[in-house]
């Protein structure tokens, strides 16, 4: 208590603590997914490690003693079946953190039209699905959704044209 502040000091250690709580993580298998696994893990919670390389899955799960799940996450199916195993596995499901997203460098006026829709696909489509089919799971217990995203939605980058956008 200082002089100007009466006010009690919350716990916080256990009010980060994230013990009982389950969370599905997209793109699991390198990077900040990984680390993503291994931040919400270290906080006592459950975690499914979704990654499109199932042998990337089930190492990010052994490492955090989560539950490995592989899946193609641009399809609206697949992304149906990543929450129905969390809810299997977990009961209720209390986030969702999404770290899915690459680019293909071409200058806009070169690029197929494949690369296009492979860059929607894998940046905005899967995104849809996770807030479409993710949402409606979280809606019955209360919890959130994260997205990491590229600064390159905010700042256009060099033959970062479909990424960007």
């Amino acid at each position: 208590m200082t002089s100007e502040d009466s006010s009690a000091i919350a716990d916080y250690s256990r009010m980060t603590r994230l013990d009982e709580r389950s969370f599905v993580v997209i793109g699991a298998g390198h990077g900040m997914g990984r680390q993503s696994a291994h931040a919400l893990a270290s906080q006592g919670a459950r975690v499914l490690c979704v990654d499109l390389d199932a042998d990337r899955a089930r190492e990010v799960a052994d490492e955090v003693d989560g539950v490995a799940c592989a899946a193609d996450v641009t399809s609206a199916d697949e992304v149906q079946r990543v929450i129905a195993v969390a809810q299997n596995e977990f009961g209720a499901l209390h986030g969702i953190a999404d770290v899915v997203g690459m680019a293909r460098w071409a200058a806009l006026i070169d690029m197929p039209e494949e690369d296009w829709d492979w860059s929607h696909d894998i940046v905005l489509r899967h995104a849809f699905h996770v807030v479409k089919y993710g949402g409606r799971a979280l809606m019955a217990g209360g919890g959130s959704l994260i997205f990491i995203a590229s600064v390159s939605g905010i700042n256009s980058s060099l033959f970062h044209g479909a990424y960007g956008a």
